[in-house]
């Protein structure tokens, strides 16, 4: 039976509604002429490559109104989403000055034509009045695009980012979105593709008791699922090193912290979730009792474009003859390739 992605919110969608935005408030650039840190801290986030060639090498295809949805998200400061040409987004990805390319200023700071900040009501500022919305020291804020009505065929919403914060302790305790991703008010908005933002919410460690080596990772400082997309993958492996001068290592466990999802026609299916909500622990253990000397090596490799670089991607070139569509998603599968890093890497020897 069809599933239809049917989900109320009642905050939520009032939120949407208020953040249409207008393109009367003053322009990026103009912005920076004040704000020149906070341009700084945001041209080095994924805001500032929301339209990347990933997402554009999709939408050459798209029909207007998918193209429009999609860009609700990674274009929002703009409501003439079909003024935008392919060839305007190609050229947007490669620069990130041009504000009308990225999850800018006014995606977030612009609403019914105000300027929104934390700052009070009313307040002044040399080149525009400030207004005060509660909600944008709240994670409700950021909720307009990490959280949708979207529904797999367990019900359970494709991006549900602030549904499970808001089932957190995190919230219950008045840590929102903005405590972790802009700390001290810092435009960088880090989460799965930076490596220090991800190990400042885990505990990690390793053991080898009684023949069994283990390595278990706790979420401890996230106040989502970790990591809560499924597009990432966190990879939990075990090696062995046979003797202290072989520097080959034979691979004895592995596992895998993810959700995996599959597009169906016009169904998302859940094929498993393993994910770690707030306090949960994964834990990967290996008989080693067979080896009698050597080390044992414990990594943690964090692929954080997982889904797109191994299976949306390749699958959209395999079918595509467009030159253009094949170049764009080569450079981001390169891209996201190079976005792998090893979080953790620790090594015992065999007692």
């Amino acid at each position: 039976m069809k599933l239809k992605a049917v989900l109320r919110f009642d905050l939520l969608l009032i939120y949407w509604a208020l953040t249409t935005t207008t393109s009367a408030i003053a322009d990026d650039l103009q912005c920076q002429s004040c704000h020149e840190q906070q341009q700084k801290d945001w041209q080095q986030s994924l805001h500032a490559h929301s339209v990347s060639p990933g997402l554009v090498g999709q939408l050459i295809n798209y029909s207007e109104n998918k193209i429009e949805a999609c860009l609700r998200c990674h274009l929002p400061d703009t409501k003439n989403y079909s003024s935008f040409t392919i060839s305007m987004l190609l050229e947007g990805h490669k620069a990130v000055d041009q504000n009308i390319h990225s999850v800018s200023c006014q995606g977030c700071h612009t609403v019914f034509g105000n300027i929104i900040s934390e700052h009070s009501d009313n307040q002044q500022g040399n080149v525009h009045e400030i207004k005060n919305r509660d909600f944008f020291q709240s994670s409700l804020l950021c909720a307009n695009c990490h959280q949708n009505l979207t529904l797999t065929t367990k019900g359970v919403p494709v991006t549900n980012t602030y549904r499970e914060w808001y089932a957190s302790e995190f919230r219950q305790n008045q840590v929102n979105c903005q405590t972790c991703h802009l700390p001290d008010g810092k435009h960088l908005f880090r989460g799965i593709h930076d490596k220090e933002t991800v190990l400042s919410g885990l505990k990690i460690n390793n053991d080898i008791i009684n023949g069994i080596a283990r390595l278990q990772v706790k979420s401890v400082a996230i106040g989502h699922a970790f990591p809560t997309y499924s597009i990432p993958r966190v990879i939990l492996s075990i090696h062995a090193r046979t003797t202290h001068d072989n520097p080959e290592l034979v691979k004895i466990a592995e596992s895998v912290i993810a959700r995996q999802l599959k597009k169906s026609e016009d169904q998302w299916l859940e094929q498993f979730d393993t994910r770690l909500m707030p306090g949960e622990k994964h834990i990967l253990q290996a008989d080693i009792s067979s080896f009698t000397e050597g080390q044992v090596v414990f990594r943690i490799t964090v692929k954080p474009d997982a889904y797109y670089t191994e299976t949306v991607y390749p699958e959209l070139i395999s079918k595509s003859d467009d030159e253009m569509v094949i170049n764009t998603l080569s450079t981001a599968i390169k891209n996201g390739t190079n976005s792998i890093y090893i979080l953790y890497e620790s090594q015992a020897d065999i007692p």
